[in-house]
């Protein structure tokens, strides 16, 4: 029985260490998928870094090379450059008209100086002509009055020593006529000059007007003239203003084509970045569920080699248990047999001790007394104590001692009789009640095995419908992420797919609202050079009108001038007629 215990001992501690070892290796595979996984989410999380990181620097790199700011200055820089020639001739146009215009200011000015020189010098004529003609007359006039007083001299010596009346008469008529002659002489001398300087201040008069209105119309032949060279220079203005706003414009629309390039570019560089992330999540997601896959084979195979391990442990459980019921029972009956042994082998030995020891003690008594016999028998002369006395006196006693003793131990073994058949009455019950105990432990073993192989059977029964529900979780876990994977994808194409019809339909629009300020500044060009000749056109016509309204106010002021003068003189000639008659009368 011990040998075969040992043996089924041994192949449970086999099985033992083979499913120990079992269990070990798969948990270092387990442990080792988890490490794996971890590398791959490190590994996942650098390469997705990088990603981003390179993402980012073709980003900046692109948007570098593409910098509209660079690009802008360049035009900037190279604007002056092309439009250098071109901007050379119309500046050098432009200085050419500035300087007719200058130059026809300058001829003004010393054209209006030479007039005025000239005016100046014909003013100094005119007074030296009038200061002469006056000076001319008054000549005239003393040499007529001088005459006149040569001629009445003597006439008038004669009358201060005539003293005819007729002859005094006749006298005084002469002196008279003589002095008539010479007031009509004056007269018509006065009358002369007045007609002389009437005529002098006239041509003087007209020709100050003419040479006023000759600076007035040159003025506005001038302006005529500075008219159409500022219309030249603004033309030039203008064309400066069109080659600049051509280039401008030509640039302008480069730009928006290369700003439309670059978001498509960044648009197209953003969605490939995207693809190749959801790329990686779906390798990603793709490792990780085949290490899950793993890992869920490992948990399959842990069950399977639990409950099989499990089943190997009730069966073993099950046969020690049954052997160890069969050993109980066993050791009950030999625990009876025991019982019975002992109690008549504790009986008998109490009864061997207790017969050796009254023995003993009878034997002691004895030996005793016999020793005082032969302690009696030796000469004690010094001493006067009678031991026979003594002798016979414990004798008796020790006589006593023995019929009590037997007396009490048959009334000992009497009891210890009924005491022993008390205790074997006892332990019969002590040996009921420990079999009952243990028979109804063994029966509440076999309900409780019968309950762990029913629980077993549930835990396994659930544990399995756990790891299918677990597989099937997990497919639907990764088949999930694959389609949400999946609808990402549709959906970064659709976004950047819409984001680019918006950047083509804005950058399409900004070219059309390009076009059409460019439409727009040709009209306001072509509006802005109509204007332009029409105002010219206005300010020679008005120039010219403004000729006409000199020429005719010259005509106008001549009129007026002349009749003034011609007025004034005839005043004169009024006056000098009535000074005439005055002188007449006088005589």
């Amino acid at each position: 029985m011990s040998l075969n215990n040992n043996l089924n001992n041994n192949n449970q501690n086999d099985n033992q260490m083979t499913f120990n070892a079992q269990i070990e290796e798969l948990n270092k595979l387990y442990l080792k998928t988890n490490n794996e996984i971890e590398k791959l989410h490190y590994e996942n999380s650098v390469l997705l870094k990088q990603k981003e990181q390179s993402y980012h620097q073709q980003i900046e790199s692109f948007k570098g090379e593409n910098n509209l700011d660079y690009i802008k200055e360049g035009f900037i820089n190279k604007k002056e450059e092309q439009l250098k020639d071109l901007m050379a001739l119309i500046k050098k146009n432009k200085q050419e008209h500035t300087y007719k215009i200058n130059a026809l200011e300058r001829d003004f000015t010393a054209k209006t100086k030479d007039i005025e020189n000239e005016i100046k010098e014909i003013k100094k004529a005119y007074k030296s002509k009038t200061t002469e003609l006056s000076r001319k007359l008054d000549f005239e006039i003393k040499k007529v009055q001088e005459q006149a007083k040569r001629k009445s001299s003597p006439l008038d010596k004669e009358l201060l020593v005539v003293n005819e009346p007729i002859h005094i008469k006749t006298i005084n008529n002469e002196i008279k006529k003589i002095r008539i002659e010479a007031i009509e002489e004056i007269y018509n001398l006065t009358k002369e000059y007045l007609k002389e300087s009437q005529d002098i201040e006239i041509e003087y008069q007209e020709y100050l007007i003419r040479k006023e209105d000759e600076i007035r119309i040159y003025r506005e032949q001038v302006n005529m003239k500075i008219a159409e060279l500022k219309e030249k220079i603004e033309l030039l203005n203008i064309d400066e203003k069109v080659n600049n706003y051509s280039y401008d414009s030509n640039y302008h629309e480069y730009l928006i084509n290369k700003e439309k390039d670059n978001l498509l570019s960044l648009n197209e560089f953003e969605q490939q970045y995207l693809l190749e992330l959801v790329d990686i999540k779906k390798e990603f997601f793709q490792n990780i569920y085949q290490f899950n896959q793993k890992k869920h084979q490992y948990l399959v195979n842990y069950q399977n080699l639990l409950n099989l391990n499990v089943d190997l442990e009730i069966d073993n459980l099950l046969k020690e248990k049954e052997h160890l019921y069969q050993s109980f029972n066993n050791q009950i009956t030999l625990l009876n047999n025991l019982i019975q042994n002992l109690i008549d082998t504790i009986t008998q030995t109490i009864k061997d001790q207790v017969g050796n020891i009254i023995t003993k003690l009878l034997l002691i008594n004895d030996s005793f007394l016999q020793q005082s016999i032969v302690n009696q028998s030796q000469d004690y002369s010094w001493q006067d104590y009678d031991y026979q006395f003594n002798y016979l006196r414990f004798n008796e006693e020790i006589t006593v001692y023995k019929e009590n003793q037997r007396k009490h131990i048959d009334k000992y073994f009497k009891h210890l009789t009924s005491q022993i058949k008390s205790l074997n009455s006892v332990l019969k019950e002590i040996l009921q009640s420990f079999s009952s105990f243990i028979n109804q432990e063994i029966t509440n073993d076999r309900e409780l095995m019968v309950k762990f192989l029913n629980h077993h059977e549930e835990v396994m029964a659930t544990a399995s419908e756990i790891l299918n529900n677990k597989e099937i979780n997990l497919k639907a876990k990764y088949n999930q992420e694959l389609n949400a994977l999946n609808q990402e994808v549709a959906k970064i194409k659709q976004n950047f797919e819409t984001k680019k019809r918006l950047i083509l339909e804005m950058y399409n629009n900004n070219i059309l609202e390009h076009q059409n300020q460019l439409r727009k500044f040709d009209e306001e060009i072509k509006l802005e050079k109509k204007e332009l000749s029409q105002k010219i056109k206005e300010e020679i016509n008005q120039y010219q009108k403004n000729i006409d309204k000199i020429h005719e106010e010259q005509r106008i002021k001549l009129r007026k001038i002349i009749a003034d003068i011609k007025e004034k003189y005839q005043e004169k000639h009024h006056s000098n007629l009535i000074e005439k008659k005055e002188h007449l009368k006088l005589l």
